[in-house]
């Protein structure tokens, strides 16, 4: 018989949830500095990038986890 391996949504370590907040206050404040000194776009151009490279990765470690798993 087969056990349902259950587990928390996120995908973060419980240690690092506290780390989220703070960088999302930076990245907000960062971005808004930006556009008052007239840099948006290439601010907003490197957030979009680096979220995107963030959400790869987790892909692509889950996609990885569940392979290991299964092999």
């Amino acid at each position: 018989m087969r056990i349902a391996d259950t587990h928390n949504a996120w995908s973060l370590p419980p240690w690092t949830r506290s780390g989220v907040l703070p960088l999302v206050v930076i990245i907000v404040v960062c971005v808004f500095g930006s556009a008052i000194t007239g840099h948006a776009a290439d601010a907003l151009a490197v957030v979009v990038t680096v979220l995107l490279t963030v959400t790869t990765e987790e892909l692509v470690r889950a996609a990885m986890r569940h392979r290991l798993r299964v092999a």
